[in-house]
C-alpha cells in the first residue's frame, strides 16, 4: 500500500510480460517498465490517456460508485493483461507511474483499480538556487518531490543569477558571501555583532555563487517539462543585501556597513528593483512571483520615511509591486509575518507586532514599530504564504477573511488541530528549505521527511494526524522503497545499528553546516567470500542515530505547535526507523554490484561512541 493511496481496489496480482509494449510513452518516466523483471505472461501493455473530465467521471464512477473529479488526479486500471493510466493532465499521469511503481514487489502487481487526487492544488517546495555543482542533485529533488505528489517549487533568486543589466548586483553578492564561508555559523555571529536588527543572511544561495540566465532557464525548464509551476521568490524591501552591497545610497539605514533594507519612498531603488525583476520574468515566465517582505527590522528611519506611518510604507511597497506584475499578468505571493500582530505564548512578540530586538546578553538593543495595521491597506488580490500557522492558529482564519492563503514553511507533523485545519479554504501549503540545495542538508533538515509526509497529509484519504507513531513509521519506510528504487544494485549490505551516546541536533540553516569529522563514529570493515574489501563510514545524523529517539509529540511551550528533537527525522531517506522493544533502530543499506556472501566484519568505532549493532547481512534487491 503506497501512503498516497486513497481509493484502491485489489485482486489477484499479476506479471509483467516480456515485450511489454507502452501506448502513449512518457520517455524517462516509463523507463521504469523496460527494467523490471519479466515474466512469460502477464501484463502485454500499458496505456496512457489523457481523458476528458466526463469521460475520467465515467470510469471512476464506474469502478468506485463516485467521483471526485481533480485536475491532478489519475485513475489506473490493471487487468492480467493490459495496465490503463488516465489523467486530465501529463502531471497526473506521472504522478500514477509513481504510484504503481510504489505497488510493484519483485516484477508483480494488483488487478485491480486506483484513483487518486490530492485534497489541495498547491503543494510546493521553497528552496535557494544549487550551486553550479550540485544542479545534478538539484534535477534528482525535483523527480523526489513529483513522487510524492508536489506540483510547484518556489526559487529564490536574489543575487544568485546573472544580471545583464546590473552586473554589480552579481558582483557585490559574490564578496558579501566570502564573508561567511570559513567555519560553520560565520553568518549568524555577523548578525548579532552590532546593534542592527538581521535575520537569517542568505548567503548560501547558490552556493554563494551566480548561475548564468542559462543554466537557471534549464533549471526552470526541467521543471516545467514535468508539469511543475516555477515561482520566482525575489526578495524585496527586506533581505535585500544582496541588491544594497555595491547600492548602500538607497539604504533605509545609513549607518549599515551590509544594509538589507531599502528606503521603499526612494524611486531609485525601485527602479533598480524592476529592471532584477524584469530579468527575472524572461527566464523564468512565470504565472507568480513572490517577493518576500518578511522579517522587516528596519522601517521609517530615514529622512524620507521617518514620519511615514511603518504599515503604510510597507502596504505601499507591496502594492507597488502589485501593480508592476498585475501588467504583465502575473500574480504577486508575499510572506504572512508583517500582516499579523503576533504573540507567543511566553509574551514574546513577533512578525508585525511592536517588538524589541535584545542583544544576547538580554539587554535591548533597538525597537521596531508595528506594521499589522497593513492588513487593511494591502490589495486583496496578494497571495499570502503564511508561516506564522505555528505562532497561533487563529491566524488561519484572520488572513481568509481577506487574503488567499496557503501554509508556508509547513510541517504538518507540527501542525496543531491539523486534520481540521487541512480542511479550511487555504489552497495549499509549501515546504522550506533554508539551507544549500545539497542532499544531506535536506534529508538532515528533515525536508525529505516533510515532503513525503505533507504529501500523504493531502493524498492518503486514510490520513489522520492522530496516528503520530504511525505516521512516522510509514513515511520513514516509503521514503527507503523511493531510495532503494532509484537503485540498480544487485544486493545489499542492510546494517542493523543505533547508538547510546547522544549528540544535539542543530539545524542547518542560517550558514551553520555539518562538519563530517565531528560526526564520525566509526566504520565497518567488511571481506567478502571473493576476497573483496569494503570500509563503509558511519556518522551520526546521517546513517545513525540515538537509540530512545522517541516517536512522540509534545505540544511546544513557546509556540502552537508540536515540537519535537529535531534528530527524528535526521536520518530518514538514509535509514529506515524499526523498534525492538525500547529501542530504536536504524537500517541502513550499502548497495553492492553482485550479492556475494560476507566471510567476515568489525567495526571500527573512534572511541567517542557506543554502538549498538544488531545485524549485518546481505539482501537480495527487489
Amino acid at each position: 500500500m503506497s501512503i498516497l493511496d486513497r481509493n484502491v481496489k485489489k485482486g489477484d496480482h499479476t506479471t509483467f510480460k516480456k515485450g511489454l509494449k507502452i501506448t502513449g510513452d512518457l520517455g524517462i518516466w516509463t523507463e521504469y517498465f523496460k527494467n523490471i523483471p519479466f515474466s512469460s505472461r502477464g501484463i502485454e501493455e500499458i496505456r496512457f490517456h489523457l481523458a476528458e473530465k466526463e469521460e475520467m467521471r465515467s470510469l471512476i464512477e464506474k469502478e468506485f460508485g463516485k467521483s471526485t473529479i481533480k485536475e491532478e488526479g489519475y485513475f489506473t486500471q490493471i487487468s492480467e493483461k493490459r495496465a490503463d493510466v488516465y489523467a486530465l493532465r501529463p502531471i497526473g499521469l506521472i504522478y500514477a507511474v509513481e504510484n504503481m511503481k510504489s505497488h510493484i514487489e519483485n516484477g508483480k502487481i494488483f488487478c485491480g483499480a486506483v484513483y487518486n487526487y490530492p485534497d489541495k492544488d498547491f503543494r510546493a517546495l521553497k528552496l535557494f538556487l544549487p550551486a553550479r555543482d550540485n544542479i545534478a542533485y538539484f534535477y534528482e529533488l525535483i523527480d523526489y518531490c513529483l513522487a510524492y505528489g508536489l506540483n510547484a517549487v518556489v526559487l529564490e533568486v536574489g543575487g544568485a543569477m546573472q544580471y545583464k543589466s546590473h552586473p554589480e548586483i552579481n558582483e557585490g553578492w559574490l564578496e558579501y558571501c566570502k564573508k561567511f564561508k570559513d567555519y560553520p555559523g560565520q553568518s549568524v555571529e555577523y548578525q548579532y555583532s552590532t546593534d542592527i536588527p538581521k535575520n537569517s543572511i542568505h548567503w548560501e544561495n547558490g552556493g554563494g555563487g551566480v548561475l548564468t540566465q542559462d543554466e537557471v532557464g534549464r533549471l526552470v525548464g526541467y521543471c516545467k517539462e514535468r508539469g511543475m509551476r516555477v515561482i520566482p521568490e525575489q526578495p524585496t524591501l527586506s533581505h535585500c543585501d544582496y541588491m544594497l552591497y555595491n547600492h548602500k545610497e538607497f539604504a533605509e539605514r545609513k549607518d549599515d556597513p551590509t544594509p538589507d533594507a531599502y528606503c521603499p519612498k526612494n524611486e531609485g531603488v525601485l527602479q533598480l528593483s524592476i529592471d532584477l525583476l524584469e530579468e527575472i520574468i524572461r527566464v523564468f515566465d512565470p504565472d507568480t512571483v513572490h517577493i518576500g517582505h518578511d522579517e522587516l527590522y528596519t522601517v521609517g528611519i530615514c529622512e524620507r520615511c521617518g514620519k511615514e506611518d511603518p504599515a503604510k510604507l510597507f502596504a505601499d511597497d507591496v502594492n507597488f509591486y502589485n501593480r508592476f506584475l498585475k501588467s504583465k499578468h502575473i500574480k504577486t505571493m508575499i510572506w504572512s509575518d508583517k500582516l499579523l500582530n503576533a504573540q507567543g505564548k511566553a509574551g514574546h512578540r513577533w512578525g508585525g507586532a511592536e517588538q524589541s530586538h535584545e542583544r544576547k546578553d538580554g539587554t535591548i538593543k533597538c525597537r521596531v514599530p508595528a506594521t499589522h495595521r497593513c492588513y487593511d491597506l494591502i490589495d486583496q488580490d496578494v497571495l499570502i504564504m503564511h508561516w506564522y500557522w505555528m505562532i497561533d492558529r487563529g491566524f488561519d482564519e484572520y488572513l481568509l477573511k481577506k487574503f488567499d492563503v496557503c501554509y508556508g514553511n509547513f510541517k504538518g507533523v507540527e501542525m496543531l488541530d491539523a486534520d481540521r485545519r487541512l480542511k479550511l479554504n487555504t489552497y495549499g501549503f509549501c515546504i522550506s528549505n533554508w539551507a544549500e540545495c545539497k542532499d544531506e542538508l535536506l534529508q538532515r533538515n528533515g525536508v525529505l521527511f516533510h515532503i513525503a509526509y505533507n504529501g500523504m497529509m493531502v493524498w492518503n484519504g486514510d490520513f489522520s494526524a492522530e496516528d503520530y507513531r504511525g505516521n512516522v513509521l510509514k513515511v520513514s519506510s516509503d521514503m527507503v522503497r523511493y531510495r532503494d528504487g532509484k537503485s540498480e544494485a544487485a544486493a545489499f549490505v542492510l546494517f542493523t545499528h543505533n547508538t547510546e551516546t547522544f549528540k544535539f541536533h542543530e539545524e542547518f540553516v542560517d550558514g551553520v553546516f555539518p562538519v563530517k569529522a565531528e560526526d564520525f563514529i566509526g566504520k565497518y570493515e567488511l571481506i567478502f567470500e571473493s576476497g573483496k574489501k569494503i570500509d563503509v563510514p558511519i556518522y551520526y545524523g546521517y546513517n545513525i542515530g540515538y537509540f530512545k529517539n522517541e516517536l512522540k509529540a509534545e505540544i511546544s511551550e513557546i509556540y502552537d505547535a508540536y515540537t519535537f528533537d529535531g534528530q527524528l527525522f535526521e536520518t530518514t531517506f538514509r535509514c529506515e526507523y524499526v523498534i525492538y522493544g525500547e529501542e530504536m533502530f536504524y537500517r541502513y543499506k550499502v548497495p553492492l554490484a553482485a550479492r556475494e556472501r560476507i566471510l567476515s566484519w568489525k567495526f571500527v568505532s573512534n572511541g567517542k561512541f557506543k554502538v549498538n549493532i544488531k545485524s549485518v547481512e546481505v539482501i537480495q534487491s527487489d
